[in-house]
């Protein structure tokens, strides 16, 4: 956690320079004079190592601020989605199961379909998804504890959302609406 908090106060820093040698860049393209870098000395003198990485840094600050400036908010914005998530119960790892990880948005469509009890095949007709997959992934979302196996009669199981699912559900719908570019919806967003 210190680590993380010492990366921040880093890039917020960082952020912080890059745009004030942003604003010095920009006064410089419009006015042809810079309060930072317009001296006499440079022009005439070989640069030193110091002055190219100080001129790199100045004919990138906007690039760099901007970059810097994103990289903040997005570490902020994900610090506080991280903290409503273990809020609810949730671990990394269910984070990466249904948000990050190949196969996240199958996962999502068989939890949307699973409000009521339903078997394998129903799934895979309902979501257009080979049955193979649906084993797959309803075998993650059972031992990540999304699911519960509702009642079985001979090699008929039929899976149902359980508590934690429903919360699931909840948070990823919240998170859409937080960031609609960043999470496509599933084909059948509704059940029937």
């Amino acid at each position: 956690m210190r680590k993380l908090l010492a990366v921040a106060c880093v890039l917020l820093v960082f952020s912080c320079f890059e745009t004030v040698l942003a604003i010095d860049y920009v006064s410089f393209l419009e006015t042809g004079s810079s309060p930072v870098h317009g001296s006499e000395e440079y022009i005439q003198g070989q640069p030193t190592v110091i002055q190219n990485t100080f001129l790199f840094f100045w004919r990138n600050s906007l690039s760099f601020s901007a970059t810097g400036w994103v990289i903040v908010g997005v570490t902020f914005f994900r610090k506080g989605i991280s903290q409503k998530w273990r809020r609810l119960g949730f671990d990394k790892e269910v984070f990466q199961l249904m948000i990050n990880m190949r196969g996240a948005k199958s996962r999502l469509t068989l939890l949307n379909y699973l409000g009521e009890p339903r078997q394998r095949a129903e799934l895979s007709k309902l979501s257009g998804l080979d049955w193979k997959e649906v084993d797959r992934e309803i075998d993650l979302l059972q031992r990540f504890g999304l699911i519960t196996l509702y009642v079985q009669s001979g090699s008929v199981k039929l899976y149902r959302l359980n508590e934690q699912g429903k919360l699931m559900l909840k948070l990823i719908t919240e998170l859409r609406e937080r960031l609609p570019s960043e999470f496509s919806k599933p084909e059948a967003s509704s059940p029937q």
